[in-house]
């Protein structure tokens, strides 16, 4: 069920790829929600039972206290316990204080010697304060964080999956590459391109196409690989005065290498000039990586311009 439907994928891929920082978001939200509660132990432990503050949901334990604050950032009771934190006079019993001992029976007593005994009341506005500033970092901060870090995978397992090369694109591409490349060198001769292009048309990418028709298009292909920016002068090659009557040329660049392309003396000393004095190597004409971005470049129906997203993601930059 999962292979048949995208949407699915898509899903799944979301979750599977933010489970680290969904983990990192819930621990500083747990450590967010430990602080307030040993806050909370210090200001609200002796609370009269409420309409929230009752059985379990109190502050009297460290587990007591989270567990009552992660229930309130879910907003289930919020402003009720605020009302059960600060409740005050006659609703509830104040501080006081009972005498230490009994004078009348303790020659010893200190008849100014009091217990204080601690009330039930709440904190007043120290309890809206508190309770405030606790809900809006659960809702303004850990949130949205939360919810961010799912939106941000989203939209990246969509950028995988609307991407002309995804993940399924790349593997059509690696196998298709596989069969020419039997060194694993990421390298194949510039006479295994065609065949390439055309294995992908075979593979169903939807980078590859049948050459004979689109001839045009496959030169273009074929003119940018052998001036690889790796292994040819941005500015071009100069023909040293020696070869130029041999090649027919004087510079030899990204629109003059066409004339290398067919099968003649001139195209053949062309190459051997490159061969000589360029970096590009005979038989490893062709990169990988860049073999994918331009045959991506020169996609018939691609998108005008080109998108940051298709040219960086997976298999164009690999």
């Amino acid at each position: 069920l999962v292979k048949k439907i995208k949407t699915l994928q898509v899903m799944i891929a979301t979750l599977l790829g933010a489970i680290t920082s969904i983990v990192s978001a819930l621990f500083f939200l747990s450590i967010w929600i430990f602080l307030f509660s040993a806050i909370g132990m210090q200001f609200f432990s002796n609370l009269k039972d409420g309409e929230v503050i009752h059985g379990p949901w109190n502050f009297k334990t460290i587990i007591n206290s989270m567990m009552l604050l992660f229930r309130i950032s879910t907003g289930d009771g919020w402003f009720p316990l605020i009302y059960d934190a600060s409740i005050s006079e006659p609703s509830c019993t104040a501080d006081f204080q009972l005498p230490a001992c009994d004078a009348s029976c303790d020659l010893e007593c200190d008849p100014t010697a009091t217990i204080n005994i601690p009330g039930d009341c709440g904190q007043g506005m120290v309890a809206y304060a508190y309770f405030i500033l606790f809900w809006f970092g659960c809702n303004f901060l850990f949130g949205p964080l939360f919810v961010a870090t799912l939106i941000d995978y989203f939209f990246e397992s969509q950028i995988n999956e609307n991407s002309i090369f995804n993940d399924d694109e790349c593997a059509i591409f690696q196998e298709a590459w596989m069969e020419f490349d039997d060194n694993l060198s990421g390298k194949i001769a510039i006479e295994n391109l065609r065949p390439l292009i055309e294995r992908l048309m075979d593979l169903g990418s939807k980078v590859g196409f049948r050459v004979a028709p689109e001839r045009d298009r496959y030169k273009k292909i074929w003119a940018k690989i052998m001036t690889d920016p790796i292994n040819f002068p941005d500015q071009g090659l100069q023909v040293p005065e020696e070869w130029q009557e041999s090649c027919g040329l004087e510079i030899i660049n990204r629109e003059t290498i066409l004339k290398a392309f067919p099968n003649n003396n001139k195209s053949k000393s062309i190459r051997e000039l490159v061969y000589a004095q360029t970096r590009v190597t005979q038989k490893e004409e062709v990169r990988f990586h860049y073999c994918a971005k331009i045959l991506l470049i020169f996609k018939n129906d691609i998108k005008n311009p080109i998108t940051s997203a298709d040219l960086v993601n997976r298999g164009a930059a690999l």
